[in-house]
């Protein structure tokens, strides 16, 4: 597909996800999202992630073992 056709396709948003580690940083890309959002009436998708971090007494059988049973 070349670049003439590209730009002549009407994109529409119909979600908008927005990733976060709830800092002061990530607080400024929320308050864009919602202003997007409002404008063009799209939904928001929030998306947070958090490593476990390994305890230093644990080996690492006993950690593997842990974060399998927080996954189920």
């Amino acid at each position: 597909m070349n670049l003439f056709l590209i730009n002549k396709i009407n994109w529409t948003m119909n979600k908008i996800l927005v990733t976060t580690d709830f800092s002061v940083y990530s607080k400024a890309g929320i308050r864009f999202a919602l202003q997007l959002a409002k404008q063009t009436k799209s939904k928001l998708v929030f998306f947070h992630a958090q490593e476990l971090p390994k305890p230093s007494r644990w080996c690492l059988e006993k950690y593997d073992s842990f974060v399998s049973s927080e996954l189920k």
